[in-house]
């Protein structure tokens, strides 16, 4: 015999006998929102409706935005902007360090003393540049690693969700 697959069945089963294991995937629910909908205008199989495309894309922006939220991806965005931001700040720290030094020396210091007395801060200061473009250049790095994964998986739920609009 034939076997007849009712939407009412399949969401009983996947939602609401009381297992969570189905409605804890994104994409699940993606196309749950879109068949729901499709169901509630009356199955139009001739042509699906914008609204199902609409709650469909609907959904996904918002489990895209619950997975940026769950990646913290957004915080590397941040922390790579601020690290420059904290290696200039050394920089600065380093050459006003150098200035101070510069007032107090005497008439009589060499140019041997001089030096090894302004290398000091001269070395901070680059070194608190390296390090603050190395954190930032890493975590923006990061930062479109994860950025590129989250829009793969929304174009992988777009291609998945075209085909089963086609297909209604």
């Amino acid at each position: 015999g034939k076997i007849t697959l009712k939407w009412s069945d399949v969401k009983k089963d996947l939602f609401e006998n009381g297992s969570r294991r189905m409605n804890d995937y994104p994409t699940v629910k993606i196309l749950a929102s879109g068949l729901e909908n499709h169901i509630t205008n009356g199955f139009n199989w001739q042509k699906v409706s914008a609204e199902v495309e609409r709650a469909i894309e609907s959904r996904a922006a918002s489990e895209i935005e619950t997975l940026r939220g769950k990646s913290w991806v957004d915080w590397f965005w941040n922390l790579g902007a601020i690290s420059p931001l904290l290696g200039l700040f050394g920089t600065v720290t380093g050459i006003t360090k150098v200035f101070a030094q510069i007032m107090t020396l005497g008439k009589g210091t060499s140019h041997l003393d001089l030096v090894k007395q302004l290398s000091s801060g001269i070395f901070e200061a680059l070194w608190t540049t390296i390090y603050g473009l190395l954190a930032g250049i890493t975590l923006m790095m990061i930062y479109y690693l994860f950025k590129n994964n989250l829009e793969w998986i929304y174009n992988k739920w777009q291609s998945i969700f075209v085909h089963v609009t086609e297909e209604l």
